[in-house]
Parts: structure tokens; C-alpha cells; sequence
């Protein structure tokens, strides 16, 4: 249940900023747009202290060295090696070269070094895949099997990892040694005792026991937590592992299991025939949902969510563990425009995933519809501390503008404070430099996204100035342009 894919600096720069670029000066006050490694070279002796350049000189460097056929890939690594260095001199908690020194690490053997970076790197990027993986197996190879065991399953639990089949396959691979075995044996058995309605630990235990060769086991554990909530909430479907398992042995009896198909008639059928079964009501709350088209009729589509949003908060009841449960029931309050009841819901949910901080923006919409001002103020300010001001974001705010809310003085007030009490953290920064521009505050946006920039933010492929950077200087020609008021 990752909540964002990795990226080169955990962002990715927008199609309309890199448009942008095109019309934005090659010097940047503090910084440059050139994206070519003489530029950037250039653009870093004049700026030594600016991470976000060195980052984009190294990635352009990379490019360079891997597309030249007269490429020292030796000179290349060690060049890029240094700026990376350089840069975590400047902000040790710069999340490229973390994430480039444990792959580095591991993959030369290097255990005990990998484990270091990765573990200051997870502190920075809980949600980094790549780096939390390298971060088990590290510390897998070095014997350190209740540790790796702990991790992954903290891991699991925070809703952070990535799908069921990424872990299996993890899960599988740490499964070979007995050592492991043993460590994982503990490590389930003591947190689902802790937690026994936790559906994405209980969906990792029976992974496990497929690949361990349990597999009678394993159907077991996946059909309870398929009754706590577990489905393909996608398209109201029966969760794919089910496939996995019947791959490997028949269901076994009494049941067959649930229906694995979404027809509405069917579910409805075997939700009323199973009323404590939280994974069949969600899934008839999920086919229940109606598809919002151009023209649709608004008086049918309110029928529908309020139908659907029946079933939803049916399957809160019976397992308030069931987060998908509170955050679909969330979102559609939203949309039925009653956000009071909506906060508690996501609120609940962020209870039980609290890094799961894309959830975040959920709770501002419904923070700021029903009110709550300064409340959607800290949940953005949430968001905003492990992502940029990158589409979820300027979607939400659109949607804010276009209904005629713009509260940006109440959310840079909350995020410059956030900024103060965390002057690495280039994430906040970019939100900051977007937002001032909301506000016509050019000035304050170029200072902000050129500070994000120097704490480590890049955009596009990893060389071009980051989007808030772009937009900063090229929506500041255009407001210098305008005509005096």
C-alpha cells in the first residue's frame, strides 16, 4: 500500500513547469536553468553552497558518462561520487545520495555501510521502496535476523510497503535461511497478536506461509483477513492473492470462499447471507459507487454515493481497523458535502497509517470545506513535508479556487513555520514558493523555491530546475508585465 512511487529526489517535475523553462533566463538569482554539464558545472562554482545543483551536475554527468562511447564510467562514478559527498555535507538528510550510497554499498557487499545510509535514509523517505528494501536484506545478510524480521513488518504496518506481490516475493527470498524463519515465526506471531485485525499484516503472514509451503495455512489467514476487510477496492473485486493461492492449492472447504467476481446482485446476495464479512461489504459499497460522467445526472449520482457510503460506514463498524473503509467513507462525504462528519473518518484512518501523509490531503479538503481553516492548514502542512507542490497538490488547489476558497494566507503562515523548524526539508519549501505565488507574493516564492533548491530539490530527469523554481521565475516576468493597479 505504498502511498507515491520513488523518485529521482522524491519529485517529479510537471510538463507545464518544464514548459515554463523554456522561457526562464539560464541564471536563476542563486542558481541556473542550464540543464547541459558545462552549465551546471559552471552554475556550481558560482554556487557551492546549493545542493540541488551539485545533484543536477551529478545526474547530468551520469547521462553523459553512460551515453558516451568514449565514456570513463570509472572518472564518471567517482566525479558523481564527490558531488554526492559534497552535498550531504550540505544537508545530511539530502535523500539521492542516501538512497545512491545504499544501493552502492549493497550491491558491492558492503552490509553493515549499507545499513547505515539506509537507515538515515527510511528516517527521511519512509516511503522510499527501494531503499527499505536493501535495508531488510542488509540486514539479512548480516545475521541480523529478529532486526530484519522487525523492520519488515513495522514496515508492513505502517501501510508504507508496496504491494502484496512485491512482498511475497521479499518475504520469500528471507524465507530460505531457517534463522530467518525463526525470526519471522516471532515477529508475526507477537504483532498479530498485537494487532490481530490488521488486514496488511495479516495478508503478509499469509504470504508467508505460501512460501514457506503452508499453504492450507495460508488460505486460512488470507480468508480471515479477507472477513476484516481485505479486497481489490479498485473495482470491488476479490483480492488477487487469492489467485496466487488457488494457483498453488484448491480453497480448501467449508465456503469456496467468497464470489470473486463484482457483480452487484451476486455481492449484495453474499453480504446479507455473511452480514460480519467487512471485505463482501466493502466491495458491494465500492460497485455500489457511481461513475461520475460528463452529463451525468447529479440527483442519481447523489443516490449512489449516499448508497454506497451506507455500506462503507457498515464495514467501519464491524472492524474499525478497516482504514479503506474510513477513507472512502471520508471522501464521499466530501463529495455529499457533509465534511464535518468527514474529518473523523480520515482522521481515524491517519490513525492507523499516520506516515501515510498523502491521506493528508484528504483531511484538508474536508478540513476546509467544513471550516476549519487553520486545521486544513496543519494537515497540508503535513502533506507537505515529504512531497512537493506537485499535481495532487495543484489539483487541490484548483479545486479550491474554483469554488472560491483561497485560504494561502493561513497555509504559508503554517508553512513557514513548518520551514523554521525544519530548514532542510526542501519539500516544505516548494509548497511555500507555490503557494506565495498564489498569494502574488513573488519575491517570498523565488526565495523559497531557490532555498529548496539548496536543501536538494531537482526536477525533470533529475537535471532541470525543480517545477516551483520554474514557476517562480517564469510567472514573475509575467506579473512584472502586468499593468500597474
Amino acid at each position: 500500500m505504498s502511498s507515491r512511487p520513488c523518485r529521482w529526489i522524491v519529485v517529479v517535475a510537471f510538463a507545464a513547469g518544464v514548459a515554463a523553462a523554456q522561457g526562464v533566463p539560464q541564471e536563476i538569482d542563486g542558481g541556473s536553468a542550464a540543464v547541459d554539464v558545462e552549465g551546471l558545472r559552471a552554475a556550481v562554482a558560482r554556487h557551492p553552497r546549493n545542493a540541488g545543483l551539485k545533484l543536477r551536475l551529478a545526474k547530468a554527468t551520469l547521462d553523459r558518462g553512460e551515453t558516451s562511447r568514449r565514456g570513463d564510467l570509472d572518472r564518471v562514478d567517482a566525479e558523481v561520487a564527490a558531488l554526492f559527498r559534497e552535498t550531504l555535507e550540505l544537508n545530511p538528510e539530502a535523500i539521492i545520495p542516501l538512497r545512491a550510497f545504499t544501493r552502492e554499498a549493497y550491491y558491492r557487499r558492503r552490509f553493515a555501510e549499507a545499513t547505515d545510509y539506509a537507515r538515515k535514509a527510511c528516517k527521511v523517505e519512509p516511503a522510499d521502496v527501494d531503499v527499505a528494501t536493501l535495508y531488510v536484506k542488509s540486514l539479512a545478510k548480516l545475521g541480523r535476523d529478529q532486526e530484519a524480521a522487525d523492520f519488515l513488518l513495522d514496515w508492513v504496518a505502517s501501510g508504507l510497503s508496496p504491494g502484496s506481490g512485491a512482498v511475497q516475493g521479499l518475504v520469500g527470498g528471507l524465507a530460505a535461511r531457517a534463522e530467518m524463519r525463526a525470526a519471522l515465526d516471532a515477529a508475526f506471531a507477537r504483532r498479530l497478536e498485537q494487532a490481530p485485525r490488521h488486514i496488511l499484516l495479516r495478508l503478509t503472514y499469509a504470504s508467508y506461509l505460501a512460501e514457506v509451503g503452508r499453504v492450507e495455512e495460508a488460505w486460512n489467514e488470507f480468508r480471515r483477513a479477507e472477513r476484516d476487510g481485505l479486497c481489490d477496492l479498485i473495482v470491488g473485486a476479490r483480492h488477487a492473492f487469492a489467485s496466487t493461492l488457488a494457483s498453488r492449492a484448491p480453497e480448501p472447504a467449508p465456503g469456496g470462499g467468497p464470489p470473486a467476481g463484482a457483480d452487484v446482485v451476486e455481492l449484495r446476495k453474499a453480504a446479507d447471507a455473511d452480514p460480519e464479512h467487512v471485505g463482501l461489504r466493502l466491495r458491494l459499497a465500492r460497485r455500489l459507487e457511481p461513475v461520475e460522467t460528463p452529463g451525468a445526472d447529479p440527483a442519481a449520482l447523489k443516490a449512489g454515493r449516499e448508497a454506497a457510503l451506507v455500506e462503507y460506514l457498515k464495514a467501519a463498524t464491524l472492524n474499525p481497523a478497516a482504514w479503506s473503509a474510513h477513507l472512502r467513507a471520508a471522501e464521499l462525504l466530501v463529495l455529499l458535502e457533509r465534511p464535518a462528519e468527514a474529518v473523523p473518518h480520515v482522521g481515524r484512518a491517519l490513525e492507523m497509517f499516520p506516515e501515510n501523509v498523502a491521506w493528508r490531503l484528504v483531511e484538508t479538503e474536508a478540513r476546509l470545506a467544513a471550516g476549519d481553516v487553520a486545521g486544513a492548514a496543519e494537515a497540508f502542512t503535513s502533506y507537505a513535508s515529504r512531497y512537493e507542490a506537485d499535481g495532487p497538490v495543484r489539483r487541490m488547489v484548483a479545486a479550491f479556487e474554483a469554488r472560491g476558497a483561497k485560504p494561502w494566507d493561513a497555509f504559508v503562515a503554517a508553512l513557514e513555520k513548518a520551514a523554521a523548524a525544519a530548514p532542510r526539508n526542501p519539500w516544505i519549501k516548494s509548497n511555500l514558493a507555490y503557494l506565495r505565488l498564489k498569494k502574488g507574493d513573488v519575491a517570498g516564492a523565488r526565495a523559497a523555491a531557490r532555498e529548496a533548491e539548496e536543501a536538494g530539490l531537482v526536477g525533470l530527469g533529475g537535471v532541470q530546475p525543480h517545477a516551483a523554481l520554474i514557476d517562480a521565475w517564469g510567472l514573475a516576468k509575467k506579473a512584472e508585465s502586468a499593468p500597474a493597479k
